[in-house]
């Protein structure tokens, strides 16, 4: 498999929870040196580790791999992305 995982997806989750790194790990039931591994763009063997990682943070195993969401500009209320 060839994906990279959506480290700024992870980070904003952690955030969101005001989680650091060693409560993250903890919480998602992983050791704090996989995660480190993972935010550093490294992708571990396991898939439950990334299943642990991703229900822990209430996302999905898509969105650990899926692109980060469009940034969108407003102008005068509407969507001027497509501008």
């Amino acid at each position: 498999m060839n994906a990279t995982i959506n480290v700024p997806r992870i980070l904003a989750a952690m955030h969101a929870k005001g989680w650091q790194r060693v409560e993250t790990a903890a919480r998602c039931k992983i050791a704090t040196a996989t995660l480190n591994k993972i935010l550093d763009g490294q992708i571990p063997h396991r898939l439950d580790t990334l299943y642990r990682l991703a229900d822990g943070l209430g996302l999905t195993i898509q969105e650990l791999f899926g692109q980060p969401a469009p940034k969108l500009r407003i102008v005068g209320g509407r969507d001027a992305s497509a501008s």
